[in-house]
């Protein structure tokens, strides 16, 4: 499990739980970027719902640390995309260590393995969709104070075998 030990689970929220939930923008010459902090269950619904403004076909790719394996898919219909990532999210929210990147010509979704958002695009139009969707822009956010190096994530049977039905449905090619 990606959080272990005995303490009640409202102990583990409140010590995983940002008190601050929004995000931060910059311009990185000429590409926006923004990185949403929230708790890992928001994170991931914000995750499937910015996918939602991304073109019909969608290039995926699917990184999975413990391994060290990487796949891709250049040309993927968005639907089977987000249903792959929605049957991974019980899996993903227990053990993290899965980087998803769904993106198309211009805009790019990353949802990384310590289950933070990141967004990256051409134009600010994705500064419009997390102000909708109830986030508050913050000049500066603290990065979480703990991080996970690849090989500290402890094995995770359930998502190896969850990641493999995936990459299999959405005909992932190993790079």
């Amino acid at each position: 499990m990606f959080i272990r030990g005995h303490e009640h689970e409202a102990q583990i929220w409140h010590r995983f739980h940002f008190a601050v939930e929004g995000f931060v923008v910059a311009d990185r010459g000429g590409l926006f970027e923004a990185r949403v902090v929230a708790n890992a269950s928001w994170v991931l619904d914000l995750f499937l719902a910015l996918t939602e403004r991304l073109r019909p076909r969608v290039a995926i790719t699917l990184d999975d640390l413990r391994s060290g394996r990487r796949w891709r898919n250049p040309a993927l219909l968005l639907s089977n995309a987000r249903d792959a990532i929605i049957r991974l999210r019980p899996s993903l929210l227990a053990h993290g260590g899965v980087e998803f990147a769904v993106y198309d010509e211009d805009d790019q979704v990353t949802l990384t393995p310590h289950l933070e958002l990141f967004i990256y695009g051409r134009t600010e139009r994705w500064y419009y969709f997390l102000r909708d969707l109830g986030l508050r822009r913050y000049r500066t956010i603290e990065p979480r104070s703990w991080r996970l190096k690849p090989d500290e994530f402890p094995a995770a049977p359930a998502l190896e075998h969850a990641l493999a039905e995936c990459v299999e449905r959405l005909t992932l090619e190993s790079v």
